[in-house]
């Protein structure tokens, strides 16, 4: 704790040194070019104010862990990590508060530095020309969909400087020290040690209460005096209590609205932390969502965001679209969000509107055929709030949104309906082969007007300037379809767009739930995420290939087709069972993978032993060949 507070002593020593010679004090002032006297580990410093910064909110990470490492062999509560008083609030070293004081005002006076850097440099940019998403238009649609916020906050990323990773960083630590300290508190409060000591509080109270009433209705003055003394000494600890629990509340929402002010600060800063920034604010917004005051707040730090950090959770976030009296607040935050993302990313947040939105296609048009093999195992209660709610939520977007947003919107709907009715095409499976059927041409002309939707299979990458210049789209497509293997026989379409480039899509239906699928591949690019942040995995090139799922509604999706792949069955046997691995690799006396199969399938009714008894003799019989 003394060495945090003689490095900050020495730092603050050095800017003010800094600063004064900056302003041409030191010719003034001959006696002032003198350096005061610096801690050793100050001296070294540069007077360059990001890395001042910098070094400032180290100190208050090694202040916060000293303070740990102090109070570990202690009990604690974390109102004693991080605390502030009045003096260390307003920027200053608080004297009485201690080290727990001094932790919290390093880091807030290293934000503030790092903020005075990146204002000053936003000053010197030349304005930038309007565009058709700008920040002007996407103020004025959040002012709309909430009254009472800035129409002047900026909806668009500013090009961050040079030394934005060290704003980012600066930024980052003080949000995550007061998030830890916010989640501690939360978290002390939901113990099984916090909830019987409330109930005894809580006890004691109706005590206290019992013996006042008891009091005020008794005749003898003598026991109406004792039974008044019983109930102040009863009701003093409670009514401490309860004091000591709204200064803890209120300590709460101080470190919330910290840890809210800088992630919104990180974010805007740059990208270094944007993955964990924004999955933890969108996180800490969902748990209190029933919380009036903190959908406010976080509305106001949605606000001031671009859009496109929160593309990555638009499926998360659309999930909660409901159309239900909602006095909290949150839906018209969710919705301003939303919103924006429709107008500024559509070809990243239409699809999970629209498959919401044909949440009640299953129980209008889903095939008597599959009702029949699932026997009404697919049927189930459709929400209707939520089909209603994104409705709602695309007419708001088409009519706060631009011309050509109301047209994207438009022609996405029209692509996904098409798709839909594909889906639907019913299969003659007595026809074991599955023949290739015409693609038919009512469908394919209105897919081909969407000149404005890109290619759904393909894997867009998001715009932070909202331009989506060049995209691809459905040109032509191939006269047949055909059908993959499976219970449901999907289907196989090929599209090539404008630049002659082949797009393969697998188009499902009925029980093959793509949603499922949809969830699993945005878990699999959050993995590459986090291994693309690892120096070694990136040395090892680690990742996982991904490709794109798009659910339409509750029973049809699409697919994107990896190129160049093939089933393990097919490589393994063959497309004609006859030239696979297992033929290629099969050596002199084994016994063939085809009399394996049959031995295989003959045994498929037998029971669990046989069935055993079979794998082993043909097990044992290739060993002894090999």
């Amino acid at each position: 704790a003394r060495m945090v507070r003689s490095l900050a002593d020495a730092m603050l020593a050095l800017q003010a040194h800094t600063k004064a010679a900056a302003a041409g004090a030191a010719s003034a002032h001959p006696e002032a070019a003198a350096p005061p006297p610096l801690h050793a580990a100050a001296a070294l410093l540069p007077p360059n104010p990001l890395q001042l910064a910098s070094a400032l909110s180290l100190a208050g990470k090694w202040g916060a862990k000293a303070q740990l490492a102090e109070l570990g062999g202690r009990s604690s509560s974390p109102t004693s990590i991080g605390s502030t008083s009045s003096e260390s609030s307003s920027g200053g070293r608080s004297r009485k508060g201690g080290s727990a004081d001094g932790v919290l005002a390093l880091m807030t006076h290293a934000a503030q530095v790092a903020g005075e850097q990146l204002s000053m440099w936003r000053a010197s940019l030349p304005p930038s020309p309007p565009t058709a998403t700008s920040a002007e238009a996407t103020a004025a649609m959040r002012a709309q969909l909430l009254p009472g916020t800035n129409p002047q906050a900026p909806s668009s990323n500013v090009s961050s400087p040079v030394g934005s990773a060290a704003a980012c960083k600066v930024f980052y630590c003080l949000a995550a020290f007061a998030d830890a300290r916010y989640s501690e508190m939360v978290a002390q409060r939901s113990t099984p040690e916090y909830t019987a000591y409330t109930h005894a509080l809580k006890k004691k109270k109706e005590k206290g209460d019992n013996l006042r009433a008891q009091a005020k209705v008794t005749s003898s003055l003598e026991t109406r005096r004792i039974l008044d003394h019983l109930a102040f000494k009863t009701l003093q600890p409670v009514l401490a209590d309860e004091e000591a629990r709204g200064q803890a509340f209120q300590l709460e929402l101080r470190f919330r609205s910290i840890a809210l002010s800088n992630y919104k600060r990180c974010l805007q800063a740059g990208h270094l932390y944007d993955l964990q920034v924004v999955y933890r604010l969108v996180a800490m917004w969902l748990s209190l969502s029933s919380d009036p005051e903190a959908n406010a707040a976080f509305g106001r730090v949605f606000e001031e965001l671009p859009a496109f950090k929160f593309v990555p959770l638009v499926y998360q976030m659309a999930s909660r679209v409901s159309n239900k009296e909602d006095s909290t607040g949150f839906q018209a935050v969710l919705s301003s969000l939303l919103v924006c993302m429709v107008c500024d990313h559509p070809y990243h947040a239409l699809y999970p509107l629209f498959a919401l939105k044909n949440g009640s296609l299953k129980n209008k048009k889903l095939p008597p055929d599959l009702l029949s093999i699932t026997g009404g195992v697919l049927e189930h209660e459709v929400d209707k709030d939520k089909v209603e709610g994104a409705q709602l939520l695309l007419e708001s977007a088409a009519a706060m949104g631009s011309k050509e947003t109301r047209e994207t919107i438009s022609q996405c709907d029209q692509v996904v309906n098409a798709y839909c009715e594909i889906s639907e095409i019913k299969v003659d499976k007595s026809n074991h082969d599955l023949q290739p059927i015409a693609f038919p041409q009512g469908i394919w002309r209105r897919m081909k007007l969407a000149t404005k939707v890109a290619i759904v299979s393909y894997q867009l990458p998001v715009d932070p300037t909202c331009t989506y210049a060049d995209i691809p789209y459905m040109a032509s497509t191939d006269s047949k379809i055909t059908f993959a293997g499976g219970v449901n026989c999907p289907k196989i379409l090929k599209f090539f767009d404008q630049y002659g480039q082949l797009h393969k899509q697998l188009v499902k239906a009925g029980s093959d739930d793509t949603r499922q699928d949809a969830v699993m591949q945005q878990f699999f690019g959050l993995v590459n995420a986090l291994l693309a942040r690892d120096r070694e995995a990136c040395k090892r090139q680690l990742g996982m290939v991904t490709y794109k799922v798009v659910p339409f509604s509750p029973i049809a999706g699409l697919i994107e087709w990896v190129q160049n792949t093939m089933p393990m069955s097919e490589y393994l046997i063959g497309p004609r069972r006859k030239e696979g691995a297992h033929r290629r690799h099969q050596k002199l006396g084994q016994i063939s993978n085809m009399v394996a199969l049959q031995e295989y399938s003959a045994a498929e009714q037998k029971s669990a032993e046989q069935r055993v008894q079979v794998y082993k003799a043909i097990w044992w019989v290739d060993q002894n060949k090999t």
